[in-house]
């Protein structure tokens, strides 16, 4: 169920946004959507295929973490409502593929959170190491919320925030938000 809300979630709220966001007044930016919204529906359908076997996770084991990272940044470029960047350190540690695609899939969530939720325009991800913590860091520029009471609210986002704090104790790591009303949200990923 993880593996369908993280990666098939994620791709199909990029086609819904596309959809939702196409101007019939624009036909040239509107045949830009229309084309993206095709590619991501041909990648929705290569990923369901792709799931039905084997959950997905041999693509990232092979691809690791940092390209199946660009990959996602990329998809959510081409939507054309934020300007997201990736910043990658030059040291990147290598990661076992177990702890690798739990990484990536709450990497996913906190990007599908952000697109949903946040309003942001700017969308950072960081991938850092240093002291022998390896740290990923997703910093966006949206309206920001207040975390305590997310967290303290089961029916909303507080499920979410559970369980990406839940995945990172897995594998012996932390999850962090920080997050102010009209100021954004840092989620923070380290191990």
């Amino acid at each position: 169920s993880r593996e369908l809300h993280d990666n098939i979630g994620q791709i199909a709220s990029l086609v819904k946004i596309n959809l939702n966001t196409i101007s019939l007044t624009d036909t040239e930016k509107a045949t830009r959507k229309l084309d993206n919204t095709k590619e991501l529906m041909s990648q929705l359908l290569i990923d369901l295929k792709l799931l039905s076997t084997s959950l997905n996770t041999d693509k990232i084991a092979k691809i690791g973490i940092v390209k199946a990272i660009q990959i996602e940044v990329e998809k959510m470029n081409k939507i054309g409502l934020f300007l997201v960047s990736l910043n990658l350190d030059k040291n990147l540690p290598i990661i076992d593929s177990e702890r690798e695609i739990i990484i990536f899939r709450m990497t996913q969530e906190i990007l599908n959170n952000t697109m949903k939720h946040s309003e942001a325009s700017n969308i950072e991800v960081n991938l850092n190491y240093d002291n022998k913590i390896f740290t990923i860091k997703v910093t966006d520029d949206g309206k920001g919320f207040d975390v305590a009471q997310k967290m303290a609210d089961t029916n909303d986002m507080g499920n979410g925030l559970t369980n990406l704090e839940n995945r990172a104790k897995v594998i012996n790591g932390n999850y962090r938000i920080e997050s102010t009303v009209g100021k954004g949200t840092i989620n923070t990923i380290s191990i």
